[in-house]
């Protein structure tokens, strides 16, 4: 049975939930732009067998070796955790963070609907903490390759044609099952 993963991760691959340490925000500000990981920000991500994120860490840490370590204090003191829950926005979605001597070290990687469902992941995610396997190093999600989506304030680009043309309509088809569907 494939067992839940943590992934050591470089932090923009975590997203702009994450509350970066200063020493972190520092070393990314000045740091130069080559992959080089020991200058790299660090973070963590708890995926489960199905590669879902359960969770992820609550701050970025200066090096994967700083971050192993907060991941090993984490894991020996899971019984000492406190869970927070709290409402996350005005359209009443849920989220959670874990707490650890007062400090966030844990948090939801995205909202729920529902009280309860963000407590059964929450659930989830303090039990797979501990049997969790640890990569060995850091993993970065793939990027798509060849993919160039339109930046800020590009404009469209022309067809074929010399602009004149009309702006194209949607046409809407109606799929109809046949005789021999069910």
């Amino acid at each position: 049975m494939v067992r839940p993963r943590l992934l050591y991760v470089p932090t923009e691959d975590l997203g702009m939930n994450l509350l970066a340490s200063p020493q972190a925000q520092h070393r990314s500000d000045t740091r130069p732009s080559r992959p080089d990981t020991e200058l790299r920000p660090v973070g963590w991500r708890l995926v489960g067998a199905n590669n879902r994120e359960l969770g992820r860490c609550a701050r970025a840490f200066e090096s994967l070796p700083a971050c192993q370590a907060a991941v090993m204090r984490f894991r020996e003191r899971i019984e000492d955790v406190r869970s927070v829950l709290v409402m996350a926005d005005i359209a009443g979605a849920w989220t959670w963070r874990v707490q650890l001597d007062g400090r966030d070290v844990a948090m939801a990687g995205r909202a729920y609907q529902r009280h309860r469902e963000c407590q059964y992941n929450l659930n989830q995610f303090l039990a797979a903490v501990p049997v969790a396997q640890l990569s060995d190093g850091l993993v970065s999600r793939p990027r798509l390759r060849g993919l160039h989506l339109p930046g800020p304030g590009s404009a469209p680009s022309e067809g074929p044609g010399d602009g004149d043309d009309p702006p194209r309509s949607t046409t809407r088809v109606r799929i109809q099952a046949g005789a021999g569907a069910s």
